[in-house]
């Protein structure tokens, strides 16, 4: 075998994962890949890189329930293991504390967090960053938008929504109808989205365009706008 970055990388996660003791799992691959991530030197970018993208597929699941502001952001990261931009499955931080995540149909934010900025993983470990000069997503345009419509969404509300279940590419999403608009369509969006966003707030308020559903909704608690909340989903419309 040609030894290359590449193939080094390789080679340190398989020897950390052979000194692991018992069955290898998943979870234990995870982690020896990051230790082998974090051994690799400075001037191995490209093994780096490549690492980034194992340590990526075997990346644990964003908690079902989030139980912290964080696991909340981290609800929104990509999780197809094929997506090819495999920076969307990590949570960023950026310099001023602002924590985001997106799949590029949804993006959740915490503004102003106070953490260190960097790659993490959606169970909160920090990773190295051979992401850095990604173009990730400009997540200030999305939460920049001037709505001209909201509603505060009551638990009644959500029973009262009108849901389409065997819709999407694969026939298994469910879509639901949030709104209707002034030339008499519906606001609709994923309910499997719209559901975890709705779990960051006490008293979430939809903001939406009344007459196009073509910017999707912002989600906010009661009192604040898409532009001075601290905490905002952004969910874009699901097309029937």
């Amino acid at each position: 075998m040609t030894h290359t970055p590449e193939t080094h990388a390789l080679e340190k996660a398989a020897a950390s994962l052979a000194v692991e003791h018992g069955r290898p799992t998943r979870a234990k691959a995870f982690e020896a890949v990051r230790r082998a991530l974090h051994s690799v030197s400075s001037d191995e970018s490209d093994a780096a890189r490549e690492l980034m993208h194992i340590y990526a597929y075997f990346m644990p699941a964003p908690p079902k329930k989030p139980k912290t502001a964080f696991d909340w952001v981290a609800a929104a990261v990509a999780t197809d293991k094929n997506e090819l931009r495999q920076y969307l499955r990590f949570v960023r931080i950026f310099d001023n504390g602002d924590r985001v995540a997106t799949d590029g149909k949804r993006l959740h934010l915490d503004r102003g967090t106070g953490d260190a900025p960097g790659w993490y993983a959606p169970n909160g470990s920090v990773t190295a960053a051979p992401w850095e000069g990604c173009e990730y997503p400009d997540y200030q345009v999305p939460v920049s938008r001037t709505f001209s419509a909201d509603r505060s969404v009551t638990t009644e509300d959500q029973a009262r929504w009108e849901r389409f279940p065997n819709v999407g590419p694969n026939g298994k999403r469910v879509a639901v109808r949030v709104a209707e608009l002034s030339l008499g369509d519906g606001l609709y969006l994923d309910d499997r989205y719209l559901q975890a966003a709705l779990q960051g707030f006490s008293v979430p308020v939809i903001h939406y365009d009344s007459a196009t559903p073509d910017n999707g909704v912002a989600i906010t608690e009661y009192g604040d706008t898409p532009q001075d909340a601290r905490r905002i989903a952004v969910i874009m419309p699901f097309r029937l």
